[in-house]
């Protein structure tokens, strides 16, 4: 019986099981991910004020790219902001987090049942811990009045430099029709 099964390999699971295997490495943990890859097909990004900076040193190994300063547009005004801004790809979030994590991590893992002490993956295959936590993502609830955002991601492979030094964070300089619409361009 392990101690703590983690189902879902995303952002949140992965970066629990990261540091509980930090922090606890006698703890027999297991991250389950019905993919082929911790992280599915994402960027994430954040600002550095966001966290601490002792939690910025502990990411910088995740991190594919910083930049000082981001730049927001609308269409009567724009800036440029202070700060840094930071960007995560999936890619590399699965390549240092299964490093990491080694034989903990479980992909092609695809879950029939879960149970806050029992899982059953669609093989059949029982595992037992003292605690299942489901980082799948969200389920309807009654209690739980969810909203969301659409984003659609495009990478752009140019032929010529960009000339872009920071990333836009919002440029809602564009019409606005049904619903607020922005772009946002991190140059790599």
């Amino acid at each position: 019986m392990a101690d703590l099964i983690l189902v879902g390999g995303g952002l949140a699971n992965t970066l629990i099981a990261l540091r509980l295997a930090e922090s606890q490495p006698e703890l027999d943990l297991c991250i389950l991910e019905a993919g082929p890859a911790l992280g599915g097909n994402h960027t994430w990004s954040f600002h550095g004020s966001d966290i601490t900076p002792a939690q910025l040193q502990w990411l910088e190994p995740f991190i594919v790219a910083n930049w000082e300063g981001y730049d927001v547009r609308f269409p009567k005004l724009q800036r440029t902001l202070p700060g840094s801004y930071h960007s995560i790809s999936s890619e590399r979030f699965a390549e240092v987090a299964g490093a990491r994590l080694g034989d903990r991590v479980r992909t092609h893992a695809r879950v029939a049942t879960l149970e806050p002490t029992r899982v059953v993956l669609e093989d059949g295959t029982e595992l037992r811990a003292r605690a299942c936590i489901d980082g799948r993502g969200p389920t309807a609830s009654e209690h739980l009045d969810v909203g969301y955002q659409k984003f659609v991601g495009q990478r752009v492979k140019l032929t010529a430099p960009h000339g872009m030094n920071r990333p836009v964070i919002m440029d809602a300089t564009m019409q606005q029709d049904d619903g607020y619409r922005f772009f946002y361009t991190l140059p790599f």
